[in-house]
This record gives C-alpha cells, sequence and structure tokens, in this order.
C-alpha cells in the first residue's frame, strides 16, 4: 500500500505484483490529503487531514469511516490490544477504546508548545508490548493517561519514524538520521 495525494484529490493505492501496477482502493474524497497508513493483521487504516479515520477489511476494496476529529490532521497510528491510537499535527495524541468511534485526548505529560500553537507534531506512533511511543520521544506505560520523556541521548529535533526489532526501538528525526 502507498498513500499520497495529488491536487488534493484522496488516493490509496494497492498493488499486487511488487510494484508493476498500481490501483487505486478508492478511499472517499472527504478523508482528504492521506498522511498515514497503519495495518493491524488484516485491517488496515487511514488517516489525514479533516481529522477523519477510515478502516478497510479487504484490503482497500471498501472503506468505512471509523469516527472524526474535527481540525485535527491524523499523522500516525498505532494499536496495543483493542486500543486504538493516533498521533496528529499540533494537537497530540488520541485513544479510542470503542473501535475508532469516539476519541479522547490523552496528552497528561505531553509539553505545549505557545510558540507552535500546539503540541509538537506526533509523525510516529509505536508499541513494545505495552509501552507506547510517540515520536519526541515520549513513552506510556499506562494506555497514554500519562506520558514521560524517553529521549535521553536524542539531538534536539522532531522524530518522524519509530521502529521496533524485538524489545530495541528505533528512533529517525528530521534532520539528524537514525
Amino acid at each position: 500500500y502507498t498513500g499520497g495525494s495529488f491536487d488534493f484529490k484522496t488516493c490509496v493505492f494497492l498493488t499486487t505484483d511488487a510494484g508493476r501496477t498500481w490501483t487505486n482502493t478508492g478511499l472517499p474524497s472527504k478523508a482528504g490529503r492521506v498522511w498515514t497508513l497503519f495495518a493491524n493483521g488484516p485491517d488496515l487504516f487511514a488517516g489525514g487531514d479533516g481529522g477523519y479515520f477510515f478502516l478497510s477489511t479487504n484490503n482497500g476494496m471498501t472503506w468505512s469511516q471509523l469516527g472524526r476529529i474535527p481540525t485535527v490532521s491524523i499523522r500516525s497510528f498505532d494499536t496495543i490490544g483493542t486500543i486504538l491510537f493516533v498521533g496528529t499535527y499540533r494537537q497530540g495524541i488520541f485513544r479510542s477504546t470503542d473501535s475508532g468511534k469516539s476519541w479522547t485526548a490523552i496528552n497528561n505529560g505531553i509539553q505545549y508548545d505557545s510558540t507552535l500553537g500546539g503540541y509538537e507534531s506526533i509523525n510516529a506512533l509505536t508499541s513494545i508490548g505495552t509501552i507506547l511511543f510517540a515520536g519526541a520521544v515520549l513513552r506510556s506505560t499506562d494506555s497514554g493517561a500519562s506520558w514521560t520523556g524517553a529521549n535521553s541521548g536524542l539531538m534536539q529535533g522532531g522524530v518522524y519514524a519509530l521502529a521496533v526489532i524485538g524489545t530495541n526501538l528505533f528512533a529517525a528525526d528530521n534532520s539528524f538520521g537514525v
């Protein structure tokens, strides 16, 4: 799968032949610009501008809207069990415990930056077991109820990617690499 936007049209494409050809999956246009895709088992989530969340359970053939957080741009997804988490552009982190029907801000312990007019963008979310990590790097051991810094030794700058291999966490920022 690859997300993208051209001329502000919504596009999520699927290839089944190792990238030789691509097919538009038909994500509804109200999804806006797609910033993130997240696969969890057979489920594919898409999020983007306008705070819309969409789910496909059949390889992108059809999409259903899960919910919406108005005025939010969705930048990242993760799950722990059946709990969904999203990172946003300057609005912090949100959690859903009802399959995406409703969302609650979970920003306790995340520093609000008045010069940015919000929180640092959460462009990456990942987990190791029940520990959730968010770009910047922040750590939560209680499903996002509270956050603490976990960035000792990282350079200053926004974290744009997180990855896990076993119990090892990798972070890439926007100016200093991995």
